[in-house]
């Protein structure tokens, strides 16, 4: 009986290959849930960037109801609305990237800050005071909102479309 004993095997633990098949998948899996926060901040990214560019287009109504025209621009880089006329870069001391008015240049705040990295385009000779078109690089390129902005908005104010991740707002 004792001989017996000693054939028999304690077999408690993984072998190699189990150990690998599951380390495998586990891999797989990891893979895949990064993969898809990856969108997902992409996505979270890009709707911040279109909030902050409709923001953009309320102040510039805004601004509108109060000069009754668009600020006036050809660099599209920034919005030429600041100081006593409303037509200059917005000085240091103004705290904010969007006012106009008052001897300071800054008793009306528009847009305390403006989402970055947009081009606005405006007075320009196919624009003229009263139009505007803004425009932003969005990441997720299958965005529907893409081709629909640009479908809403034509080519005009000096704004030509030459991206797919262009995101287009104008002042309709």
């Amino acid at each position: 009986m004792h001989k017996h004993k000693k054939n028999i095997r304690n077999n408690a633990g993984f072998t190699l290959i189990e150990l690998l098949v599951v380390i495998f998948i586990l891999g797989i899996l990891a893979t895949l849930l990064i993969t898809n926060m990856q969108g997902a901040r992409q996505r979270a990214r890009d709707t911040s960037r279109k909030t902050g560019l409709n923001n953009l287009k309320t102040a510039l109504r805004l601004y509108y109801n109060d000069y009754q025209a668009y600020p006036a621009t050809d660099t599209g880089i920034y919005i030429p609305a600041c100081g006593a006329n409303g037509d200059s870069r917005c000085p240091a001391g103004c705290e904010a990237d969007f006012a106009a008015g008052g001897a300071g240049g800054c008793d009306t705040t528009y847009m305390r800050e403006v989402v970055e990295n947009f081009r606005y385009y405006s007075g320009t000779v196919d624009c003229g005071d009263d139009d505007f078109r803004l425009k932003i690089d969005l990441e997720n390129l299958s965005d529907p909102e893409i081709a629909n902005s640009q479908a809403r908005c034509p080519e005009a104010c000096g704004a030509t479309y030459d991206a797919t991740n262009e995101y287009i707002l104008c002042a309709e």
